[in-house]
């Protein structure tokens, strides 16, 4: 008699076949047809696996997780329920659906208490401080972590030490405590890559990366964002490496490269749409709208602005919804109206207050400074310069504290009192000098010129304009990061009508070759960058269609792109 040898089909492809089955009836069938599954370990199984999936294919994670949840009311288990519900709130925070994500864990957290799992909670309890940051619970973030990390001592778990510094490092971000973030990432990172966890790994240098870019610090940026673009590439994270290309796009927008950061913004907006994930997707519209605003585009940045803002209202994003608000007074401003951008930067502050965050509502003050400097409120302009002078001069934005002095410096001038203007404008200097932040030299130079103008100096005042025309003719002409996102000055072209005017006027200089030759070299240059500026705008930033342009313009672009190249090669 033949026997013939019946096929087993192992377990992994069984769970497979069944996390693929949508009809509670299909799998109910197909259980009943591998009774072997009815085992509180294939549910272990399927949520670990959601964990390991999850950034490389989030739609079979989420099959996987929502099959594990129904398999363990099946075994009717409490702590299947618990392992699941954790896998369920995992999937919900890398889409961004942080309220959710929070009663999932919250679920599991109360299962695993009940059955006195100390470990699987404090794993639960680190597991849900991301969502609590990005609702800005922040207390009961540090709470929770506090826990979580008593239990992880106590069970000697060096592995999950690790990853809760990585997330407490994530509130320090969230407050724009930069420095404070990198040296918990620092430590983090160090330990993951020991215990080979090259996911975390990849995260912790995308926020590494994202915390320089707050600190100005462009090349450390660049090397953490390609580090972590080789971890997404080896190991297959696709979900990863969109989010890299998404702060890619920043940096991008950051050096003036404006057309490659938008292709990123589409492309990142278009990988978003596909998985569901409405967090960034919502990014990318306020970044871009920041970039807008910058290039002028006021219309589109406010529109932009407004779809970040509901979006992160939806989300229940409090300090995304502030950033949105701030952009949303920039371009109010931009469309001259100087009052409705007020009544946006002092609900953007009061969100900016309630997060825990007090380096933004410094920088409102000084907007709000400068806005009402520029409309005539001299009392209103002062009290809020000297807010924002007195936060940002213990803090390490050298820059901000000097563009504080400097607005200080001119209020001063306008109240008639040149001598505490020079004072401010030296303390201005030093801390730009100090900080290394060369943007500001020419508008530092610029209010020394007025200062000494006011002093009856008047060839100070030419020297002065005249070095301020230096530093600017050393910058590329496309705004950097030092800088508000308000001009300081209405007349960009002010510190040139003011070097002709004093150049002209000073009597050593009248008539003499030496002085008509200066005058008529800082017209030109004015024309200059003012041509370069637009060249720059219309044919290299934002360009149409190479078919849609005149021969002439695309020459102009090369001799144009051609004198950037040389100019930042000298």
């Amino acid at each position: 008699m033949l026997f013939v040898k019946m096929s087993v089909k192992p377990q992994e492809e069984l769970i497979t076949q069944l996390a693929g089955l949508e009809a509670e009836s299909s799998r109910e069938e197909f259980l009943r047809k591998n009774p072997q599954l009815r085992e509180q370990q294939v549910v272990l199984r399927m949520a670990d696996e959601v964990a390991k999936i999850a950034r490389v294919d989030i739609e079979r994670a989420d099959r996987m997780a929502q099959t594990a949840s129904w398999l363990a009311e099946v075994l009717d288990d409490d702590y299947c329920r618990a392992r699941g519900a954790r896998a369920v709130g995992h999937l919900f925070a890398l889409k961004g659906k942080y309220q959710e994500a929070l009663q999932s864990y919250q679920k599991a957290l109360d299962l695993f208490e009940r059955g006195g799992q100390e470990s699987e909670a404090g794993i639960t309890l680190s597991s849900s401080l991301q969502p609590l940051i990005y609702l800005g619970r922040y207390q009961e973030a540090f709470d929770r972590a506090q826990i979580a990390r008593e239990v992880f001592q106590r069970q000697g778990d060096r592995k999950r030490l690790a990853r809760l510094d990585s997330n407490l490092a994530n509130i320090l971000h969230r407050q724009d405590r930069f420095e404070e973030a990198l040296v918990l990432y620092g430590r983090a990172k160090q330990a993951l890559e020991g215990f080979g966890e090259h996911q975390d790994v990849a995260v912790v240098l995308a926020n590494m990366a994202v915390c320089s870019v707050g600190l100005h610090n462009f090349a450390s940026a660049l090397d953490a964002y390609q580090q972590a673009s080789v971890y997404c590439e080896r190991h297959n994270m696709p979900l990863l490496a969109a989010q890299a290309d998404y702060n890619i796009a920043y940096l991008y927008y950051l050096r003036g490269e404006y057309t490659r950061a938008i292709e990123l913004y589409r492309a990142s907006r278009d990988f978003c749409d596909r998985v569901g994930d409405t967090h960034h997707r919502a990014l990318c519209d306020l970044d871009q709208a920041e970039m807008y605003l910058e290039l002028n585009l006021v219309e589109e940045g406010a529109q932009l602005a407004q779809q970040a803002f509901a979006r992160f209202e939806e989300l229940g994003l409090g300090y995304e919804a502030a950033k949105a608000l701030v952009f949303l007074g920039i371009a109010a401003y931009g469309e001259r109206k100087p009052f409705r951008a007020l009544e946006f930067f002092t609900k953007a502050r009061e969100r900016f207050t309630s997060e825990k965050n007090w380096i933004w509502p410094a920088l409102l003050d000084l907007y709000q400074a400068l806005v009402l400097y520029h409309e005539g409120r001299a009392y209103e302009a002062r009290r809020s310069c000297d807010a924002a002078l007195r936060f940002l001069s213990h803090t390490s934005l050298a820059g901000k504290a000097a563009l504080a002095e400097l607005l200080r410096a001119c209020l001063h001038l306008e109240a008639g009192e040149p001598a505490p203007a020079r004072l401010c404008c030296d303390r201005a200097m030093e801390r730009i000098e100090r900080a290394g932040t060369p943007t500001l030299r020419p508008l530092a130079c610029f209010v020394l010129g007025n200062v000494h103008e006011a002093q009856n100096e008047a060839l100070a005042a030419y020297q002065s304009y005249r070095n301020s025309l230096v530093a600017l003719e050393s910058l590329p002409s496309h705004r950097q990061p030092e800088e508000l996102k308000i001009p300081f000055l209405k007349n960009k072209f002010a510190a040139y009508e003011a070097f002709i005017a004093t150049g002209l006027g000073e009597s050593g200089l009248v008539g003499s070759e030496e002085g008509q030759e200066a005058a008529f070299a800082a017209i030109e240059k004015a024309k200059s960058r003012q041509l370069a500026d637009l060249i720059a705008f219309r044919a290299h930033a934002l360009p149409a269609p190479a078919g849609a342009r005149s021969g002439l313009v695309e020459q102009v672009k090369g001799l144009l792109t051609a004198r950037l190249i040389c100019k930042s090669c000298g």
